[in-house]
């Protein structure tokens, strides 16, 4: 297949078990709008939304256990905005802001604060 065509869901038999191992939309060869994706186990991994093939607005990624791992916004596929990381049994491991990709603003990491350049306004307020 050397084009994907809008609209096809791509998925996995194996045996007798059916398998969703990426669910997603996908217009001129690229991913485009919402997705999903999962483990063998049928849990969900990671979902999120694509525009032209890259990362938009907002992503979460999932332990095996089903607990939220990481959860934050992207724009032109680069972290943009507030992100949160957490550990396996769901406790807050981490916070902080994206510019474009770069940390900005304030980020408490294992409990302690670190400080990087200012964020700007519009990043500010979305925190």
């Amino acid at each position: 297949m050397s084009e994907i065509e809008p609209g096809v869901i791509i998925a996995f038999i194996v045996g007798s078990v059916f398998l969703i191992s990426l669910l997603s939309d996908f217009l001129f060869g690229k991913k485009d709008g919402p997705f999903e994706s999962y483990y063998r186990s049928g849990q969900l991994k990671e979902k999120g939304t694509y525009k032209d093939g890259e990362l938009e607005g907002l992503s979460e990624l999932y332990y095996k256990n089903g607990q939220l791992s990481e959860k934050g916004t992207y724009k032109d596929g680069e972290p943009h905005g507030p992100f949160e990381g957490y550990s396996k049994n769901g406790q807050l491991e981490w916070k902080g802001t994206y510019n474009m990709g770069e940390e900005c603003g304030e980020w408490i990491e294992d409990g302690e604060t670190v400080t990087y350049d200012p964020c700007p306004p519009d990043l500010e307020d979305a925190v």
